[in-house]
């Protein structure tokens, strides 16, 4: 939203510039008259997008408050993340991502900058063009800016780049030079093969840089030994710090708790928490819930599961 209205605002002092110059040139036959945006389509996209967004926002109205969260809470959600450098990573880490996984959008941008500099200096350039480029060059510099950077924000980079470029991949479809073809269909064909892999095939490995998974496999493993298990379990953790298990456990009557109590046959614990486990209980195994945090399955020798 802020690039769609930081755009109207430099195309209106656009416009008031080119009038002023055409004034002062006295070229009447040229001169801009049509400076002002028009209420009615101004009005009527305010409350299409309003509805929209408010719509989804509050879960069709069933969640008003969800409204300020969208529009408020999610520009402070922004600045706190930038501030305590959450999810930090170098300026050139999302350059990483395109060369490795967007490369075809990426090389479709290259040549689609170029036919918008061309077009530019011959000032054949439409709206639709300069908006193109204006919103990719911005969500760029914007993303690239935040310290926060998480792969699946390329989406926001690589959506705009794909629409820019767009615009001119009919010079290439359409062009009478062969090898250009070629090398674009196959480009392509390749960029596609690879984004099925990584999609519907090597999806949980993360040592893909575009792969970002929270919850380990590991992690449903020891949600179903916990559900399986013949005997009470208390999920002890100092810092009440054992997300995704509540919710692969919700149908289950589990203790979770940030207290250690005696009496249960079973605890899963985390590193903090095993200086306080009596010395009856021993390790049945270890289970990465989340990349690095793990959790331990630990079984009181009183009972044997």
């Amino acid at each position: 939203l802020g690039i769609l209205l930081s755009f109207l605002i430099f195309e209106k002092i656009y416009k008031i510039l080119m009038k002023i110059e055409e004034r002062e040139r006295g070229d009447m036959k040229n001169y801009s008259r049509d400076l002002s945006l028009n209420p009615k389509v101004i009005l009527i996209s305010i409350l299409i997008f309003t509805l929209i967004y408010s719509l989804f926002f509050s879960v069709f109205f069933s969640d008003l408050d969800g409204i300020k969260r969208g529009v408020v809470d999610s520009i402070s959600h922004w600045i706190a993340m930038h501030e305590i450098r959450d999810h930090w990573k170098p300026i050139y880490y999302y350059a990483k991502i395109f060369l490795k996984y967007e490369f075809f959008v990426v090389g479709m941008t290259l040549f689609a900058v170029q036919e918008f500099i061309m077009r530019l200096k011959n000032k054949r350039m439409t709206k639709i063009e300069v908006f193109a480029f204006y919103w990719m060059f911005t969500s760029l510099i914007a993303y690239h800016v935040l310290n926060h950077k998480v792969p699946w924000l390329t989406v926001h980079m690589i959506a705009p780049m794909a629409f820019f470029s767009s615009i001119y991949a009919s010079k290439i479809v359409f062009s009478e030079v062969k090898i250009r073809k070629i090398i674009f269909i196959l480009i392509f064909l390749v960029n596609t093969i690879i984004a099925i892999h990584i999609t519907y095939i090597d999806y949980n490995n993360t040592d893909h840089d575009l792969i970002y998974i929270q919850v380990q496999p590991s992690a449903v493993e020891l949600a179903k030994k916990i559900s399986n298990y013949n005997g009470t379990v208390l999920i002890y953790e100092p810092k009440n710090d054992y997300w995704p298990l509540p919710w692969y456990l919700r149908h289950e009557s589990i203790a979770f708790s940030s207290k250690y109590y005696n009496g249960y046959d079973a605890i899963v614990t985390s590193k903090d928490g095993l200086n306080n486990i009596p010395k009856n209980y021993h390790l049945e195994g270890r289970y990465e819930i989340r990349p690095g945090h793990y959790l331990f399955f630990l079984i009181s020798s009183l009972h044997q599961s």
